[in-house]
């Protein structure tokens, strides 16, 4: 039930239609866009839409998540993944660091000032 509950709110965000969220989900995108590039992970056979659903999975995951540990979290953002990475041509292995990237951004930028 709980990665129904994130897959939903994943491809709700997807659509842009997260509210009430701390993250932005159309910021998140446009960050991510101009620098997945250099990115650590980064492998040039993948474009952007091929990491795109990962960064959604681990910002996303963050806000529903926001109180859990990476470690607690991932098994469900790796379902997640499998059942929203859509043509994505990585494997969680792959997305894995993405997911985990977005994940950390999004926890520096709901933190409490």
């Amino acid at each position: 039930a709980a990665a129904g509950g994130l897959v939903g709110a994943i491809i709700g965000a997807a659509a842009g239609h997260a509210s009430g969220e701390a993250i932005n989900p159309t910021v998140e995108e446009q960050y991510w866009k101009s620098a997945y590039g250099k990115e650590p992970y980064y492998n040039q056979k993948y474009g952007y839409d091929d990491y795109a659903p990962a960064y959604r999975v681990g910002y996303v995951g963050r806000s529903r998540y926001n109180d859990a540990s990476w470690e607690r979290a991932e098994p469900e953002l790796e379902s997640a993944w499998e059942k929203t990475r859509g043509e994505s041509r990585l494997e969680w292995a792959q997305a894995r660091d993405a997911s985990r990237a977005a994940w950390d951004r999004a926890g520096r930028s709901s933190s409490p000032r």
